[in-house]
């Protein structure tokens, strides 16, 4: 064995430690001492790769590679340029050593090595187009370079290395170790055509985009069952990184939408052409602060993905902050639009037509909960503190601009807090974190954004004011019956609307066959963490599911950040 393979066992080690770091749950042995060692083996993963000389095409070089550079991005809570050049690095010599051709095409490729290859890449083109849309620029593999398909839906001890050829993949609603990543990549690629049609010096005709859009939610509803997002409520006797995976998706599903239609945000109000490219832009950004939301309450101690709130990562920042600057972008068009001649009844007209009365309120509350949600987390990363400050102007100017019509419906209403220790809870399902719960307008977490469940999108729903139904006995409201499907008020595209059971299958995930915990007391006093740790005992190897979602697992606690070593 060479260097290279000598660094990709350091590389292991340094995420191992990275993990006890991040996670707070360092074993006794490597207490104090876990950041030390992730950075020492760090640094002796470079080393190897230096010294096997790593622009040449050897074994196990872009493994080694790979996993250094989920050491790099695990080490950073903001973006980084280094990071973007490591994988330009990777792309091109993945690409030398062949890597963007199908393995069937060369006859002394075995079937074992042929699919192995075909993971690599598959994640190294992920990281390609999410690392450089990070940094808003092309993506360095063309959609015409490379004709590699996507790996198989295989269990590991489906493939050994003498095998003469490779089994019959298993169905895709089976849930395997690479059945995450087989449903993030067909959701990165049509991502990869989006961003790749942004940044084309060519004119792009509104039937392509339009085509774009069918693509991406085509790749969503084809998405397996197991990965549909679905309540928390209905997630409770499920794994947190299960949950996880399908916040990751249905974000870059969003996220694809929001780039796709934004150029067409403006143009909505003066040619109802666009009214579809509006309506879906304002809506995917809606569902993603929904989503930072619901992520940032349930990471919480006692929520529900606490044990895996390392997951969230600067990635996904990002796309809550792009999120974050459409809605205000849409709050600063209508109100220039008010500020013409005659302009006001034929905005406010227009929105009652698109959403509903009530939605520039909405929008103004959810830009004001993910304020509250980037100010936690100010002082620990600086894309956060700029996130911040940059919502603290844009709220203090829509406030001073976007004011109520002249129906004299009042003033736009403040979030909801979440009810505190003191308060009682009004959500049973959702035991108070040792200590209490601070009474902030981020708590409010799904009750505040619900508004994409409540009707808002569907002008004869009624208004909003009753979504949330009579007040509980704490006096706050009643949080509504949350549904974290993806929503699109569009008839030809219900696609969320699939059925989410598991199908029985031999597998090692047929334990989620049970469904949601409605009508018991699951959620009450639970300790979540030793439930995860209960199920991923008994069997169930999550750890495998590591590899595929290595961009989603690289979130860094900015509490434990302050660690000295």
């Amino acid at each position: 064995m060479g260097p290279s393979w000598l660094g990709q066992i350091y590389a292991v080690l340094c995420l191992a430690m990275h993990s006890y770091y991040k996670a707070g749950d360092e074993p006794a042995e490597y207490r104090g001492k876990s950041l030390i060692l992730a950075n020492k083996y760090r640094s002796l993963t470079a080393q190897c790769l230096l010294r096997s000389d790593f622009l040449k095409p050897m074994s196990h070089t872009i493994e080694t590679l790979l996993l250094h550079l989920h050491g790099e991005f695990s080490s950073n809570r903001d973006a980084e340029v280094g990071i973007w050049v490591l994988v330009g690095v990777i792309v091109r010599l993945a690409m030398r050593m062949g890597y963007h051709r199908d393995s069937k095409l060369f006859p002394n490729v075995t079937p074992f090595q042929g699919e192995l290859r075909r993971r690599i890449w598959t994640f190294v083109r992920q990281s390609d187009i999410l690392f450089s849309f990070q940094l808003g620029l092309p993506s360095m593999i063309r959609l015409g370079d490379c004709d590699t398909a996507l790996p198989g839906n295989y269990y590991d001890d489906d493939l050994f290395e003498e095998m003469p050829v490779l089994p019959a993949p298993r169905p895709i609603t089976e849930p395997t170790p690479v059945s995450y990543m087989i449903a993030k990549a067909s959701l990165s690629f049509c991502f990869g055509k989006i961003v790749e049609s942004l940044h084309s010096i060519a004119s792009c005709t509104y039937e392509d985009i339009m085509q774009l859009d069918q693509n991406l939610r085509d790749a969503r509803a084809e998405l397996p069952p197991h990965l549909r997002l679905k309540s928390i409520e209905d997630s409770m006797q499920e794994p947190a990184a299960i949950i996880m995976q399908r916040f990751f998706l249905s974000i870059l599903y969003h996220k694809g939408q929001c780039v796709l239609h934004r150029k067409y945000l403006a143009r909505a109000r003066e040619n109802n052409k666009y009214a579809h490219s509006r309506r879906t832009c304002v809506d995917s950004s809606m569902e993603l602060l929904n989503h930072q939301a619901t992520l940032h309450y349930e990471s919480r101690p006692g929520g529900r993905i606490h044990a895996v709130r390392v997951l969230l990562t600067s990635l996904n920042s990002h796309d809550f902050l792009l999120a974050a600057l459409i809605v205000s972008l849409d709050l600063w068009y209508g109100a220039e639009a008010e500020q013409t001649v005659g302009g006001s009844g034929r905005s406010n007209a227009a929105d009652l037509y698109t959403w509903g009365a009530e939605r520039r309120e909405e929008m103004i509350r959810a830009l004001e909960v993910s304020n509250e949600i980037w100010k936690e987390t100010r002082d620990q990363s600086m894309e956060s503190y700029k996130a911040s400050e940059i919502l603290t102007l844009i709220i203090a100017k829509m406030k001073d601009r976007v004011q109520p019509g002249a129906g004299g419906r009042g003033q736009a209403r403040e979030p909801f807090p979440f009810p505190s220790m003191a308060n009682g809870n009004a959500n049973p399902q959702y035991p108070n974190p040792p200590g209490g719960i601070e009474d902030k307008p981020e708590h409010s977490a799904a009750m505040t954004l619900g508004m994409l469940s409540s009707g808002g999108l569907n002008p004869n729903a009624a208004p909003t004011a009753n979504m949330f139904g009579n007040a509980g006995a704490s006096g706050y409201p009643n949080p509504p019956n949350q549904n974290m499907n993806d929503m699109q008020n569009l008839p030809a595209y219900t696609m969320e609307g699939a059925a989410n059971g598991i199908p029985s299958a031999p597998s090692p995930f047929s334990f989620m066959n049970g469904g949601g915990a409605q009508g018991g007391d699951l959620g009450n006093n639970i300790d979540w963490d030793a439930w995860d740790s209960y199920i991923n005992n008994a069997g169930i190897d999550t750890g495998a599911q590591m590899w595929a979602p290595l961009m989603d697992a690289a979130g860094m606690n900015p509490q434990q950040q302050q660690q000295q070593p």
